[in-house]
């Protein structure tokens, strides 16, 4: 590098010569301002699939709200339904979630069946009330016996005799 001295009235000035540095800083800041360009283009496109992110999410949780609700929808239309037999239990564990406009008779056959019961001549169905023990009609629905919710029934032999 060289320096070149020029006196100009009372003042020297020092001017360099050699350029290597100019062309250096220069080549530094082209590529500084290449890579801002690409991170810029980096940074739309980030931004690009975060708001489509957001879309979807916004539709998922829609979706979402709209499932909670239809189940809840289904919930206030059902019953949980337990029966109790001298062969068993239907479901063998916990209830099952039925129609509460479905007949009483469906679930009690599908116990019948599940517990391999030969004969329910004479059984009848009951619950227990806070008022007492109340016969239900199996040809009705559980709306229809006054049920609802959640429904443990008894079901076996009349407890006729005499004596």
């Amino acid at each position: 590098m060289a320096i070149d001295y020029i006196k100009n009235n009372d003042y020297m000035v020092i001017r360099m010569i050699s350029r290597p540095w100019r062309r250096i800083m220069s080549d530094d800041l082209e590529k500084a301002e290449h890579d801002l360009a690409k991170a810029r283009g980096d940074l739309e496109r980030a931004e690009a699939l975060y708001a489509e992110a957001e879309k979807e999410m916004a539709k998922a949780r829609s979706e979402l709200a709209q499932a909670e609700e239809e189940i809840e929808k289904a919930k206030k239309n059902h019953i949980e339904v337990s029966i109790s037999t001298t062969a068993g239990f239907h479901p063998a564990e916990g209830f099952n979630s039925v129609s509460e406009n479905q007949i009483v008779q469906h679930e009690l056959d599908k116990a019948k069946k599940e517990l391999n019961i030969k004969d329910v001549t004479g059984w009848i169905a009951s619950v227990i009330t806070p008022a007492g023990k109340r016969t239900l009609d199996p040809s009705k629905s559980y709306v229809e016996n006054g049920l609802s919710s959640k429904a443990e029934i008894d079901w076996g032999p009349s407890e006729g005799g005499g004596g």
